[in-house]
């Protein structure tokens, strides 16, 4: 009985982790100061290419893990995981490229983007 409550507190509180990915794409995020937004963007290291933080409000919208690769659950494939905490009530335009591990200066292949209203 007690374990059913917490489930419904949670899933009401819509929990600590906001997970987004690809398909969010050009969203609009809303979360809570003290929450962690999650993104994880599929990728592959033997393309030569990794993705990067190009736009962010650090002071609002802080990185704890910045681009930690890691295996699909099914084994096929990868995808790179960014963790952020929400600190201050802003919005943030928050802008991630997937570029070149060698040249910054490169075009990005494709980018996310995502604003973050952090509430």
């Amino acid at each position: 009985m007690v374990l059913v409550l917490v489930a419904m507190l949670t899933a009401a509180c819509g929990g600590k982790e906001k997970v987004v990915t690809w398909n969010d794409n050009g969203r609009r995020l809303e979360t809570a100061v003290g929450q962690t937004v999650v993104v994880q963007l599929d990728s592959d290291p033997s393309t030569g290419y990794t993705w990067v933080i190009e736009s962010i409000d650090e002071a609002a919208l802080v990185p704890v893990v910045i681009g930690a690769y890691k295996t699909k659950e099914n084994g096929e494939g990868g995808y790179q995981e960014f963790r952020f905490e929400a600190k201050i009530g802003h919005d943030v335009n928050l802008r991630i490229a997937y570029r070149p591990v060698d040249d910054a200066t490169a075009p990005a292949q494709k980018t996310f983007a995502m604003e973050v209203a952090i509430r």
